[in-house]
């Protein structure tokens, strides 16, 4: 008795997990067009920035996802061949800063 009684409770389970899984595919699928939109918008902002160094920074930052020391590293080889002082991450969340400040 005891496997018939798991068995007939089998496809209310399943039946459940399926919907529970659907239910959370949705909300996933929610956060994700409105993380893609938030994305979009960041990237179009940034894009109409005039300063090319700042929307270098920017860009690096906050679509590339780098953290500080990997944005000075990288402004640091987009303006190898300059003879302007080297990037360092100070220099950058500085720049990130007053740029944003101004806004």
């Amino acid at each position: 008795m005891g496997n018939e009684a798991r068995n007939h409770s089998a496809p209310f389970l399943e039946d459940r997990l399926r919907r529970l899984l659907n239910k959370r595919e949705q909300t996933l699928k929610k956060e994700y067009d409105r993380l893609l939109e938030q994305t979009t918008e960041a990237e179009e902002y940034i894009a109409g920035i005039d300063d090319i160094e700042i929307r270098n920074i920017l860009s690096l930052y906050y679509i590339d996802n780098l953290n500080w020391i990997q944005v000075a590293h990288r402004m640091n080889e987009l303006y190898s061949g300059s003879s302007r002082k080297k990037y360092t991450d100070s220099s950058c969340r500085q720049k990130h800063d007053r740029f944003l400040e101004k806004k």
